[in-house]
């Protein structure tokens, strides 16, 4: 929006780039469908990547049975993130100077992602899913219109898919820019992605799937985040960096290691930013 970008080429992009929530969408309506409209549309404005990627592991994780009072969790988990959201956003605004890059705060979303991907790798279908996701984020990276990330997430949907064939595992239930008001361009790209997100929990109650897209939606918690996070930890001021120089991308394979061991995502969050704090210190001498 600042270079002045066509107003269509911002909308494009906007729709691609949020295309994810559509899945998200789809892998939550299942567990969402007993839920009223209005319970439903408040969800939906809460289902970001961080949302969905807390309350999606908590409904699949059978060591906690999806109960008619879990949208409560959902709840909870999108107003408190939510909350800091908006207080992280105000400080931003204000302190955002003062906070030194070398703090890398940014690195904590990644390093969550992936204490949740790696529990969820449950079999070969799935991590397959993972790898080739992933993959195909970094290879895509240079597609216009953001369509690398739509991109690696159906790769991974769809190996993952064509893997579980050869196995008898059950299926789980499951213009300008300057000529265009700027306040329009943002409520219309708002109006556009609370649309994705309530899209497939609104209709999907009255649509019946094809079993295929049903056994595919079990793929996309890992191939949507694993598409998010990879770039997140390889990719180094717009270039692919595999260097034992890319402290990021160590401490990644650090928090790979503590999340298979603990599957404590406070144990990854905490080792895996103390493990770039310490290879940025390492690094700068």
């Amino acid at each position: 929006m600042r270079d002045g970008a066509p107003l269509l080429v911002i909308l494009a992009t906007a729709a691609v780039v949020n295309l994810r929530r559509v899945l998200y969408s789809a892998s939550m309506a299942p567990y969402l469908q007993h839920l009223n409209r209005r319970w439903q549309a408040l969800l939906a404005y809460l289902l970001v990547d961080e949302t969905y990627a807390v309350t999606i592991a908590r409904y699949m994780d059978k060591r906690h049975p999806t109960k008619p009072y879990a949208h409560w969790y959902f709840l909870g988990v999108g107003m408190s993130l939510w909350v800091t959201w908006q207080t992280s956003t105000a400080i931003g605004v204000f302190l955002g100077a003062q906070i030194p890059a070398a703090w890398s705060l940014d690195f904590a979303m990644p390093l969550t992602f992936i204490a949740i991907i790696v529990p969820a790798i449950k079999d070969r279908a799935i991590g397959a899913t993972g790898l080739v996701a992933g993959a195909v984020a970094l290879l895509a990276l240079a597609m216009p219109l953001k369509l690398g990330l739509i991109t690696a997430i159906l790769a991974g949907i769809a190996v993952g898919c064509a893997l579980e064939r050869t196995t008898t595992r059950p299926i789980d239930p499951p213009d300008h820019l300057t000529t265009f008001p700027l306040w329009l361009t943002i409520i219309g790209i708002g109006l556009l992605t609370f649309a994705y997100r309530f899209s497939l929990i609104f209709f999907m109650e009255r649509i019946q799937l094809p079993p295929w897209i049903e056994r595919a939606l079990r793929f996309v918690p890992v191939a949507a985040l694993t598409a998010i996070t990879v770039p997140e930890l390889i990719v180094q001021q717009g270039a692919l960096d595999f260097t034992w120089h890319n402290a990021r991308l160590l401490a990644g394979i650090v928090a790979v290691l503590v999340a298979w061991r603990t599957q404590s995502v406070l144990l990854t969050l905490v080792l895996g930013m103390g493990c770039l704090y310490g290879l940025q210190w390492f690094f700068s001498f």
